[in-house]
């Protein structure tokens, strides 16, 4: 019985490692970027709500995300339009901008994948 449940349990984790590769060659992702500041609060929870969703989503993972620090890279940073950080643009098209909720980074996230 042992035996039958560690096999089980095998087959399980090797089908989602194959199925995290699939979608890693498969999906193509949109270009992230977040426009941050060094000492921002907020922009510190918002990477903490990327690692704990990226955990809880396998396809979160392979979604890549341009850092920017908006003091540091100004040029980088032209020609987008917001006020607060962290600011998330997909594809150049702002998705959310100022006080992160986890609900926010993971539209941000969907928008990404989608």
């Amino acid at each position: 019985m042992l035996f039958s449940v560690d096999l089980i349990f095998l087959h399980f984790i090797l089908f989602n490692r194959l199925f995290e590769i699939y979608y890693s060659w498969v999906m193509i992702m949109k270009h992230v970027k977040m426009m941050v500041l060094e000492h921002c609060p907020h922009c510190r929870k918002a990477f903490e709500y990327i690692d704990e969703l990226k955990q809880e989503n396998m396809l979160y993972r392979n979604v890549e995300i341009e850092v920017i620090d908006e003091v540091k890279d100004e040029a980088k940073t032209r020609g987008y339009d917001y006020w607060y950080v962290p600011a998330f643009f997909v594809n150049n098209q702002k998705i959310h901008e100022g006080v992160p909720s986890k609900e926010s980074i993971q539209a941000v996230l969907e928008e990404a994948i989608s």
